[in-house]
């Protein structure tokens, strides 16, 4: 008897220590001679640190604010300096950055929390080490959250990735070819995990789940482009699987 992976998430889904991923990555303008760009509205790629330190968040809109129209409060979720799960909730002041509290090793996402009568972000806000140091994430205007291709997994947990999307265009024809490339940085060692070809669209469902084990940083980059201005989407599933569960060793 064979199992799909549709049968393992349905399996494993909301047991206790067990959590569905769903993540949706973009990057909207990836040029030839700018490859590899990680998927994320970004470009460029994004240096990882190697300690944890406090982060600000500031908006492009000055209708990003507590008592604004657009985004009010955003959610940051990541990593502590012990790779364990941390969240911090930021009241955004419009163009004038707003400093967290909490250490922050990793960004893993970052999403509007509240917002005003335009239910979204009014403007592109950006995640960055305090005092305008490096970006580390960031919000696309419309869009309330990050699309950024890079995921770090927390101490004494797994991921298991079961299935993506990849899609990717050009404002001037209806093909455009991509080659992108899973990456996982672990104990100092950056390797690649999959390649894949595209051309416009590409499905994956995983007929066996692809592991990635705690404090491993995955990336999702393109590496190559046929066009400039190629537009490249990706959405994927999976499971994050916690401590205690028994499914799987670190």
């Amino acid at each position: 008897m064979s199992y799909s992976t549709s049968d393992l998430l349905l399996s494993l889904d909301g047991r206790p220590g067990v959590r569905h991923i769903d993540v949706t990555f973009s990057n909207p303008d990836v040029d030839i001679a700018t490859v590899p760009e990680l998927i994320s509205p970004l470009g460029g790629l994004i240096a990882i640190r190697s300690t944890a330190a406090i982060v600000e968040a500031v908006s492009s809109s000055a209708a990003d604010a507590a008592a604004g129209t657009g985004a009010r409060t955003i959610r940051v979720w990541g990593l502590d300096a012990n790779w364990n799960e941390i969240t911090e909730d930021i009241t955004l002041n419009g163009t004038t950055a707003v400093q967290g509290t909490k250490l922050f090793l990793r960004i893993n996402t970052v999403s509007v929390l509240t917002a005003g009568t335009g239910l979204t972000n009014a403007g592109n806000i950006t995640i960055r080490d305090a005092s305008a140091g490096t970006t580390r994430s960031y919000i696309a205007l419309g869009v309330s959250v990050s699309e950024v291709g890079l995921f770090s997994v927390p101490a004494g947990h797994t991921v298991l990735a079961t299935s993506w999307l990849v899609s990717s265009r050009i404002a001037t024809a209806v093909a455009a070819h991509i080659d992108l490339a899973m990456y996982s940085t672990k104990d100092g060692v950056r390797k690649i995990d999959w390649r894949m070809s595209a051309t416009n669209l590409m499905s994956a469902d995983l007929g066996s789940p692809h592991v990635w084990h705690e404090k491993t940083d995955i990336e999702v980059v393109c590496t190559r482009a046929q066009a400039d201005n190629t537009v490249v989407y990706m959405h994927g599933h999976g499971l994050l699987v916690g401590p205690g569960t028994g499914l799987f060793r670190s």
